[in-house]
Formats: C-alpha cells, structure tokens, sequence
C-alpha cells in the first residue's frame, strides 16, 4: 500500500478521496493462507448475532450482492459456502460472509435517503453493526466530530452518482492496543491510555470500498482490515512523517472520537 493515500501531504482534515478500481480485485481473495476466512468464520460461529445483520427490507440488496460476487467470478463453485441470489436474506448473507473475505455493509435508497439495512462485519473497529441498523449515512457519520459539517454534502453527491460496475477505494486508520482483527465493543478488548510504550501500540488500517447496486437502487460497503505494530510501520519514513503530521495537526475532538488522545503527545514525542 502506498502511504501517501493514507497520508497526504497535509495537515489533518476530512476529505472524499477516492481510486477506480475492478470490484474483483478488493473483494476477490488475497489471502493464501486461509486464515482470514478461517477467523472469519470462527465468530460468524461463535456470535452471529454480534456480526450478522439482515433487516426485513434487506432480501433484495443481498440477492444483487450475491449476483454480483457471482459475476466477479469471486465464489468458488467448489465450495460448500458458495452462495446464490434467492435464498432467505440472512442464509445468503452469511454465506457471502464466510465466503468474501472482506467485510460487507449493505445500504439501500428508500424515498431519497440511503439507510443501512444489513451487512455481515466480522472485524470491526470498535463499533457493533446491529446497533447501525436503519440508520442514514447521515446518522452513522453524525458521532464522528465534524465530519458531516465538512463533506456530508459531498459524501451524499458521491453516493448518488458512482458509476455502476466499478469500486471506488479509500483508506482510513487509526491506533489500537490490540492488534486483533476482531475488535467489536462486546469483546471489551483493553484501549489505549497514557504512558503506553508507542513501540506496543498498532496502527489500524482500514481499506474501503464502495459498488453502487443499480438494481435496488443501493450501496455495497466492503471493508478489510490491516493491522501492523506502530514500531514496524513507521519504519517507511512517508509513514513516519505523515502519521506525526496528522497526530499533530487533528482536532482534540477527533482524536477523542478515535479514542487516541491519551498517547497522542507520547507518541508524536516518540516519533520525533
């Protein structure tokens, strides 16, 4: 991954920027070991009720998800997981789930306003995906300080008018004190607090990317997740360098949102 999308050569702000690319190539596999579906399926297993998420209007996004992966030539056909468009709306999802290797948030148009109505997520961060259900992008984007001030109005344009048959790609980040994929508020994994060592801490990359579902009139969201000890990352020095700008340079009420305040001035210090 090149750093400079992540970081640009700017102090800290909230902007729409976003890459083409073939959805086949983000939601497609990447991992030749396994272990990402393994652990994938592991919580859908374990806790689908925490990870799962198939509102009542939720069917016909599936379904056009489903036909879609199929298209991409993404499910492999032999595998016993390997979905179909049809089946009831939480079989499929969940099927999709242990199946793609990203995590999936489905968002359907309904009068006007786009509203999340399923999704399968398996490695949040920090956030529970029941607890999103029905909302607006508006909504789920209302706990972040600022954000819907600065870019709702683009964010909405964008959404409205991508082109079908292509993602769209951004990346996000942020620091944690695991670096566990599975990070879902239920888990009650420990946070960041002051006089943390840097060198323990991780930095938490999420790679999005966004399909329009022309059919349904909605939005596919698929996000993976990369996870690296903040010792070994800043080792690049464009990662170094444009961590501790945006560390520097970002709201007191964004770095309390990403829960990161506390070992900010520990860590800018430390890159130093």
């Amino acid at each position: 991954m090149d750093w400079r999308e992540l970081f640009p050569d700017a102090d800290y702000e909230f902007i729409v920027r976003l890459r083409r690319a073939e959805p086949s190539e983000f939601f497609g596999s990447q991992d030749k070991s396994g272990l990402l579906l393994r652990e994938r399926r592991h919580w859908l297993d374990k806790s689908p009720h925490h990870h799962l998420l198939a509102s009542g209007d939720a069917g016909p996004v599936v379904n056009e998800v489903a036909r879609l992966a199929a298209g991409w030539n993404i499910l492999p056909t032999n595998d016993p997981d390997c979905v179909l468009a049809g089946k009831e709306a939480s079989v499929t999802l969940r099927a999709l789930g242990r199946t793609l290797e990203p995590d999936l948030v489905l968002l359907r148009r309904h009068e006007g306003v786009l509203r999340l109505v399923g999704g399968c997520v398996c490695f949040p961060s920090s956030w529970s995906l029941p607890e999103k259900a029905d909302l607006s992008v508006d909504q789920i984007h209302a706990i972040v300080p600022g954000l819907n001030e600065t870019i709702g109005a683009s964010i909405e344009r964008f959404l409205a008018r991508m082109t079908p048959g292509l993602a769209w790609l951004r990346a996000n980040w942020g620091l944690s004190r695991s670096g566990e994929l599975n990070q879902n508020p239920w888990r009650r994994l420990p946070r960041l607090e002051a006089g943390l060592d840097p060198a323990g801490i991780f930095i938490r990359i999420e790679q999005q990317a966004l399909v329009r579902l022309p059919e349904v009139d909605g939005v596919l969201f698929g996000i993976r997740i990369l996870t690296m000890p903040l010792s070994q990352f800043v080792q690049d020095p464009v990662a170094r360098t444009g961590l501790l700008r945006a560390l520097s340079t970002m709201p007191d009420k964004v770095a309390d949102y990403k829960g990161i305040r506390a070992v900010r001035d520990g860590i800018c210090a430390w890159l130093r």
